[in-house]
C-alpha cells in the first residue's frame, strides 16, 4: 500500500504572513526613529519586574 503526500500551502502562507509581519515592524521601527525615538538595548537575563514585586502585588486584588 502507497501512502500518498500532498504538499500543503499553509507552510507557505505562514511564511509569506511571517514576511509581511516582519516588513510591517521594520517600517514601523523606521517611522518611530525618523521621528525621534531611541532605541536602548538591554542587557540580557534583565527583567522588567520591579524588585520589590510591587507590580504582581498592585494586581492582585483586581
Amino acid at each position: 500500500m502507497t501512502t500518498l503526500r500532498f504538499r500543503s500551502s499553509a507552510n507557505r502562507s505562514k511564511a509569506a504572513a511571517a514576511t509581511v509581519t516582519r516588513e510591517a515592524l521594520e517600517a514601523h521601527v523606521a517611522a518611530y526613529l525618523r521621528r525621534g525615538g531611541q532605541i536602548q538595548k538591554i542587557a540580557k537575563g534583565v527583567s522588567g519586574m520591579p524588585l520589590n514585586g510591587s507590580w504582581h502585588l498592585s494586581r492582585r486584588g483586581k
